[in-house]
């Protein structure tokens, strides 16, 4: 972590700052316009930002950082009702935190791989120390439960020990499964297809899930399900671990008397609902076992719908004898890795393949699934729900008088490094009591193209998540530097620590004048 020294303050003229300026009032995102400025000199940055505000400012090469940290003058508050500005860390700056909160999300905002971003603990910190709410979106794959990725962040951003930044405050794409009725976690059954599906199992058990089958399962007690090698979804140290069908259930096999008879159901495994978790292992594999699900009487394995393929029925009879539902954690159609120069096919090249055989099975247009991915509707209603009810969890830990189960929040700034799938998401996102979701993007992940690029425009493109917080809260009235939230967190709350930093500032602006 940066100290607000002069070392330090020495040390950030090479930083890029804030370079692109708030919505105007009244604007809910899809009317922004006109983002980044021209370089600006020496007491040119009142003049830049209100020309941004007005939209008359066109994307250009980004201004040096010494310009912008030598003369930054203050950014008037654009949402707070008073044109006041107040001290970082005071009173009157935590009673404004009833206003906004904040969702942030992981990779390419707090850290990059296993490397922490300069500025990100120090802005999780402000943020915690204004008692401003917050969550965290993370997407570890479906592979850790939300206690172990609150762990590894801890790690990532090599917060200290005693550091409660992501108690809590973790959401992963599938969390709003756990909300499903406790009827149908508890009795109804799951398959999950995935990289790793007994690690995905443990993770939906830990949601509360009781019946959860994977493709090891079903094949451990009928090989004839596939009949090619099924050890390629086992892993290279040999079979998966499986366990044993739920309720005694088995797959239907058909012998003369049960064509006649037809099978006895109850004795046979059924499917309530398919989790997507990632992208599987043995595509061949998984796709084979949905599609037989999707065809089945009732999700029961083995089984064949009569009403497949009747005109008379509403999509020709497919999906309609109760089939199970899929659900799908992650679209990304390819993904990154630090390993190999090129990107990797992922969930959503497998959903497509999926759909694909689909169509090519049933003539059916397209295949529907429940998404559920990271900045989907349903993550996004579930992470609101969860900054509402944020205030009541804080103050019972802190033995306070208790308060309502939800306190509304009248805008909460989403920063992302996604201008694709993220800012669209955000800017469509209108959750009911009217809170407004403000996106702010970040430079410090995969994103480095400009706002010229994009059809809807972001409230800011700055570089990191510390900016992301100093732009949000001088927008909501808080005189906020980063020279003042980047401080050791000892520092944080003494009275008088925004002067001290700014007579250091002030004294390094004197001496590099001077040479």
């Amino acid at each position: 972590m940066r100290h607000a020294t002069l070392r330090s303050v020495a040390s950030q003229v090479h930083r890029p700052r804030l370079i692109a300026g708030p919505l105007s009032n009244g604007c809910h995102g899809h009317c922004a316009r006109g983002f980044g400025t021209q370089a600006p000199g020496n007491g040119d940055i009142d003049n830049v930002i209100r020309q941004i505000r007005q939209g008359n400012v066109k994307p250009v090469d980004r201004p040096s950082s010494s310009e912008l940290l030598l003369d930054v003058k203050e950014v008037t508050p654009t949402y707070g009702r008073s044109p006041r500005l107040v001290k970082a860390f005071s009173g009157d700056a935590r009673a404004l935190s009833k206003n906004y909160a904040f969702l942030f999300g992981a990779s390419g905002v707090l850290f990059n791989g296993i490397t922490r971003i300069d500025g990100s603990l120090s802005a999780l910190r402000a943020v915690k120390s204004h008692n401003v709410r917050y969550m965290c979106l993370a997407d570890p794959g479906g592979m850790a439960t939300e206690a172990e990725t609150e762990h590894q962040f801890k790690e990532r951003i090599r917060a200290n020990k005693d550091d409660r930044l992501f108690q809590g405050n973790v959401i992963h794409p599938q969390t709003p499964l756990r909300l499903l009725p406790d009827e149908v976690k508890q009795n109804q059954v799951v398959y999950i297809a995935g990289r790793k599906p007994n690690k995905a199992r443990n993770v939906a058990q830990s949601y509360g899930f009781k019946k959860i089958v994977t493709g090891a399962d079903l094949l451990d007690k009928n090989l004839e399900l596939f009949p090619f090698d099924p050890l390629k979804v086992t892993g290279k140290k040999g079979r998966t671990k499986t366990k044993a069908l739920p309720d005694g259930t088995s797959t239907f096999k058909p012998s003369t008397k049960s064509k006649k008879q037809g099978p006895n159901l109850l004795r046979n495994l059924k499917i309530d609902h398919i989790f997507i978790w990632n992208e599987p292992r043995d595509w061949f594999l998984e796709i084979q076992l949905i599609l037989d699900m999707l065809i089945s009487q009732q999700g029961y394995i083995g089984t064949v719908s009569t009403k497949n393929g009747d005109t008379a029925l509403p999509n020709n009879g497919w999906l309609q004898d109760g089939q199970p539902k899929i659900w799908a954690n992650v679209e990304d159609f390819e993904f990154e890795t630090a390993s190999y120069h090129l990107h990797r096919l992922g969930t959503g090249a497998f959903l497509e393949a999926l759909k694909s055989v689909w169509r090519a099975k049933t003539g059916c247009e397209d295949l529907e699934y429940e998404h559920v991915g990271k900045l989907s509707g349903m993550t996004l209603e579930y992470a609101h729900d969860q900054i509402l009810r944020a205030y009541a969890r804080w103050m019972t830990e802190k033995g306070l008088e208790p308060v309502a189960e939800k306190s509304e929040v009248r805008r909460v700034y989403v920063i992302s490094d996604n201008p694709e799938k993220d800012l669209q998401a955000v800017l469509d996102f209108k959750p009911e009591g009217g809170t407004e979701y403000i996106p702010i993007l970040v430079r410090s992940g995969g994103w480095t193209g400009t706002t010229k690029e994009l059809e809807r425009k972001p409230a800011a493109v700055v570089d990191d998540a510390l900016d992301a917080v100093v732009w949000a809260m001088r927008s909501e009235g808080v005189d906020a530097h980063r020279e003042i939230l980047d401080v050791p967190r000892h520092l944080m709350g003494l009275v008088g620590v925004g002067e001290v930093v700014r007579e250091e500032v002030m004294a390094e602006r004197l001496r590099l004048k001077r040479e």
